[in-house]
Order: structure tokens, then C-alpha cells, then sequence
């Protein structure tokens, strides 16, 4: 006997989507949830921008209110040292982000750029802990149906990678009475999960973590071949 390779399902932004299917084997469909608009916003000038997210990189369309950037991740630390900012990564997610911000000896003033839903609320942390931060709306996730290919899917056995509490409410909502098997960056992304629901969580909240579960979920035998 063999077991069957199970097929993913991405709802991720496009960008993040192409990348993540080209490091998994197997089928894979790319169906996004959310796509981004980018809104006009006052930049200030700061010390330092907080970057929870490589979409608020391609939101500054080009502007560079600081040189130096303070980054959730090693992935969104990359697309910020390719636009020109001095990058560190936090390797982590928002909450290891603000440790590292608070470690750093910085001083503000700090600017964080993000989309209209953001967590770890760090603008007002950062502030109230003395390092003084502004937060610019940059812009918001659309909604966008899934494809019908993704519909099919979803009728059967699939993994379904959740990067962020809004990726996981968003398909939620659309999804129905689906049962995916999902595979979850965080805790925070776990909790919007029903409780019955087959979730798993990533063993560090990075790429290759959830490249790591998706692909052990994706060897869970659901229905033995013969070989």
C-alpha cells in the first residue's frame, strides 16, 4: 500500500500564493480570498518604518519615509532590503517584533504602514512602551470569491494553509460546511477555527514551518491505494 499525496488549496494573496506553491509538491490550486487596494495616505518622515507585512511595501509605492525597517520576517525583511531599506528581521511574528524593537536600543520616532485589519496592535504599544509610532493605513484586502476549481476541491480530502486570523475568518465565511485539513501559521490564526475543525499549527510562525506541515499533512492516509 501506498498513501495518497493530499492536494493543497491556497486562498493567500497572488504573490504570496505563487511563491509558497512553487516549494510545495503535489497538487496544488491557488484560489485568493483577498486581494489588495492600495489608499492614499500621509507619510511622515521617521527613524524607522515597522513592516508587518510585504504588502506594506508595495503599498509605499516606492516612498521611503525611512531607511531603516523593522520586519515581522525573513520574507518580508527580503522584499524590504530589494526596495532599499536597511532590513532586520524578527524572524517571528508580531509579538516577536515588538521584543525585538524594544531590545534594539531604538528611539523612534517610527512609522508603521499597514492595511486597514492589522494585529498585534504595535503602533500603540511601541508608543505607550517609549518609542514613539505612527501608524499609516496603506491600504485593504478585497474580497474575491474562490474559483470553482477551489470549490471542487474542497468536496474532497484537502490541506488548507492559513497564514492569518483574516485569511482563516475570510474563508470561513466562504468555504460552507467544508472540512479541510488545515495547517495554520500561529496559535492566533488556530483560535478562529472551530474547536472540531482538523487544524494544525506550524512549529514557528515562518515559510518554511508551515512548507514543513503542509507537507507532512499532505502524507495523512485518507484512503489506501494499492501499490
Amino acid at each position: 500500500m501506498s498513501r495518497q499525496c493530499l492536494p493543497v488549496l491556497l486562498t493567500r494573496p497572488e504573490e504570496g500564493s505563487v511563491r509558497f506553491a512553487a516549494r510545495l509538491k503535489g497538487h496544488v490550486v491557488r484560489s485568493p480570498l483577498l486581494k489588495p487596494r492600495f489608499l492614499e495616505a500621509h507619510l511622515p518622515r521617521a527613524e524607522g518604518l515597522v513592516l508587518t507585512s510585504a504588502v506594506a511595501i508595495m503599498a509605499l509605492r516606492g516612498a521611503r519615509p525611512a531607511l531603516r525597517a523593522w520586519c515581522v520576517g525573513d520574507r518580508t525583511a527580503e522584499v524590504a532590503r530589494k526596495a532599499g531599506f536597511d532590513a532586520c528581521s524578527a524572524q517571528g511574528d508580531a509579538e516577536a517584533l515588538f521584543r525585538l524593537i524594544l531590545d534594539s536600543g531604538e528611539n523612534g520616532p517610527l512609522l508603521h504602514p499597514r492595511g486597514r485589519e492589522s494585529r498585534g496592535d504595535l503602533g500603540r504599544r511601541l508608543t505607550t512602551a517609549g518609542i514613539p509610532t505612527t501608524e499609516a493605513i496603506l491600504y485593504e484586502m478585497i474580497p474575491h470569491p474562490l474559483s470553482s476549481e477551489a470549490r471542487a476541491l474542497l468536496d474532497g480530502p484537502v490541506v488548507v494553509p492559513l497564514f492569518s486570523p483574516a485569511s482563516a475568518r475570510r474563508f470561513l465565511e466562504v468555504a460552507g460546511g467544508a472540512r479541510p485539513v488545515f495547517a495554520c501559521l500561529s496559535e492566533a490564526v488556530a483560535a478562529v477555527l472551530p474547536p472540531d475543525a482538523a487544524r494544525h499549527v506550524a512549529a514557528r510562525p515562518d515559510a518554511a514551518a508551515m512548507v514543513e506541515l503542509v507537507t507532512l499533512l499532505q502524507r495523512l492516509e485518507t484512503s489506501p491505494v494499492q501499490s
